[in-house]
């Protein structure tokens, strides 16, 4: 799998995708859960390896962190980076997890309205 992107002279540059999981897009309601505190966030992507995020709260690299899905549950997550309002997060999963992740996801395509719901 590659991407494309255009630099400032509009000339396409192919160049190979590092993410090890198929990112499906969506817009799922979350928490991010740290110290004690939710935080509500919206997912943008999210495959069985990981997630984009927009929320309000300030999240650094390598910050362990644990979020809420709505209509999945709980996953700890590390913070892989962050840039304008978004954050790229990395689930620490073990096995069973990340199966309950595809069947999620799988659910998610089929029903794309997945936003109903809090933390």
């Amino acid at each position: 799998m590659t991407a494309t992107i255009l630099p400032m002279d509009n000339t396409a540059v192919a160049f190979p995708e590092r993410r090890r999981n198929q990112r499906q897009t969506c817009n799922i309601k979350a928490c991010v859960v740290q110290c004690g505190f939710e935080y509500a966030c919206v997912l943008t992507n999210i495959s069985t390896g990981g997630a984009c995020l927009i929320s309000p709260c300030l999240l650094e690299e390598m910050q362990l962190l644990r979020l809420e899905i709505v209509g999945f549950g709980g996953v700890t997550a590390v913070v892989r980076w962050t840039e304008d309002g978004e954050t790229g997060v990395e689930f620490h999963s073990d096995p069973d997890t990340v199966s309950r992740l595809g069947n999620f996801l799988e659910r998610a395509a089929a029903q794309p309205e997945t936003t109903a719901g809090s933390c």
